[in-house]
């Protein structure tokens, strides 16, 4: 079937997103321009700002699209029926090959982190409060995956639960 309104900018959006995360992790957040996006996506500039307000708009969208991928990875593994050590793997696997394919877009986060921070300042970052908020939900539901895993007897009664998520969630962020 063919894409009309509303999905069809929803698709083209999305498009543009992708190709954009493409072009940030050849040229980084700073080298990257309207035009370079505009290119990479095949369409005309004025078509770019027909879909985002500008590069930050476009780069939040990005970071917003990375992040919900993350969540619909995460979501059906620990919901799953199988024992915790086998979705233990699989999370780990998963999320460490998230990190991968999007390790350009980490790359950005770390090494123009200035970006973020005068964001944050101007308050322009607008999806900021979005982010945090998706990150800990993320946090929630691993600190609920382990208290499963405490629950099946796979994790010992006196070792807390916060605590092992946030160790966790550390020693997979090493590897960003």
């Amino acid at each position: 079937k063919y894409l009309t309104g509303g999905k069809l900018k929803q698709a083209i959006r999305h498009f543009i997103i992708e190709k954009s995360r493409e072009v940030f992790e050849q040229k980084g957040y700073t080298n990257t321009t309207i035009e370079d996006i505009a290119r990479a996506s095949d369409i005309s500039k004025p078509t770019v700002y027909n879909y985002f307000s500008g590069k930050d708009a476009i780069f939040r969208s990005v970071v917003e699209l990375a992040n919900s991928e993350m969540d619909e990875l995460i979501t059906p593994i620990i919901s799953g029926a199988e024992l915790f050590t086998e979705k233990l793997e699989k999370l780990t696997y998963e999320y460490l090959s998230h990190v991968n394919k999007n390790r350009g877009i980490l790359k950005i986060a770390f090494h123009e982190s200035h970006m973020f921070i005068e964001a944050i300042d101007n308050n322009s970052f607008g999806g900021m409060e979005r982010l945090l908020e998706a990150t800990e939900r993320r946090v929630n539901t691993i600190k609920a995956f382990f208290k499963e895993g405490k629950h099946q007897g796979f994790i010992i009664e006196d070792v807390p639960v916060d605590l092992i998520a946030v160790f966790y969630m550390g020693v997979l962020g090493e590897f960003s």
